[in-house]
């Protein structure tokens, strides 16, 4: 991204909110910005797994995140990722790979984030979502259709290509992208 991202940490390493990055043998703890938020608190709470790095995340008015992957946020791995917006517009394009994700504030979504994905922010209000890393157990598989749990085969093979493009995608404008720094450092 080229700013415009930011966060609070909710659940961070030893609960230091100046921490927002998941170390797996690390201790996760709350941080004491929760106490600010004691309905989030209890939402967080209810989820039957060991929290992991749990954010308040804003993209500003006019930024964007690239295409870009998340290699252990997935319910195929040991760690899951849950989303609960807060406040959007419709002028947010969000994607998982093919898939547009319209996602409306208050409702709890699962998305596969090691798939491709990338996120605008085209309106002008900020969008802001909490999010949740979940270590994946038996509790929280029970929460999902048998149908996609027995659909992991297929995911496994549909995630390769879709790393493969988005490889080749990356090395074709991050190329690009040099090359055009690079004449711009020569002018």
């Amino acid at each position: 991204h080229k700013g415009g991202w930011s966060g609070i940490a909710l659940h961070a390493l030893d609960g230091d909110p100046t921490k927002d990055q998941d170390v797996f043998e690390a201790k996760m703890e709350k941080t004491p910005a929760l106490k600010f938020a004691p309905t989030m608190e209890r939402i967080i709470d209810s989820l039957p797994a060991e929290k992991r790095r749990v954010r308040i995340l804003r993209l500003a008015p006019g930024r964007h995140i690239f295409w870009h992957s998340d290699f252990w946020h997935s319910v195929d791995t040991k760690l899951m990722r849950l989303h609960v917006p807060i406040v959007t517009n419709s002028r947010v394009g969000f994607q998982i790979s093919h898939k547009d994700c319209i996602w409306q504030p208050g409702e709890l979504w699962y998305g596969d984030f090691t798939f491709p994905h990338r996120l605008q922010n085209a309106g002008d209000a900020d969008r802001v979502h909490l999010v949740i890393d979940l270590i994946t157990n038996d509790a929280l598989r029970a929460m999902f259709p048998e149908r996609l749990l027995n659909q992991r085969e297929l995911r496994s093979r549909a995630r390769a290509q879709c790393l493969r493009m988005l490889k080749g995608w990356s090395h074709v404008f991050a190329t690009d992208r040099r090359l055009h720094a690079a004449r711009e450092q020569r002018a």
